[in-house]
């Protein structure tokens, strides 16, 4: 039974029955932290199990959520940082903010699955764009 558990997926967020039965990502408007652009490779940390030391310095950082638990990515030189959930008030909003760091916060789980599987993004804050490089 718990192995059944793991495999259903729900919205979001549920505001009808039927979305028990079918739903689709809802389409999210990041929310961008900072004036920057910048080019460089990425790294997606909700993909792999990584060992206990791995290079973050000067990549661009995927993460799923914006919680504390991530904060020590602060400490290692990021270039940028990428979401899947989290608002503009959210904790690493305010840190990217604190550390001028840019960083989309909050892109939605269809625009996060395609900046996955990218090797380098252009993550552009002040025109509010995000592209795939390679």
């Amino acid at each position: 039974m718990v192995h059944l558990a793991k495999l259903v997926e729900l919205p979001p967020l549920l505001t009808q029955a039927v979305d028990f039965d079918i739903f689709m990502y809802p389409d999210s408007q990041p929310n961008f932290v900072g004036s920057k652009q910048i080019i460089a490779e990425c790294i997606n940390l909700s993909s792999q199990e990584y060992p206990q030391q791995f290079n973050v310095s000067g990549k661009i950082v995927l993460i799923p959520q914006a919680d504390p638990g991530y904060d020590w990515l602060f400490g290692q030189n990021i270039a940028g940082l990428i979401t899947t959930w989290g608002g503009a008030n959210s904790h690493m909003a305010i840190r990217a903010a604190e550390f001028g760091l840019p960083a989309a916060i909050g892109v939605g789980e269809n625009k996060y699955q395609a900046l996955a599987k990218a090797q380098v993004i252009h993550l552009d804050t002040s025109n509010r764009q995000i592209e795939v490089v390679r």
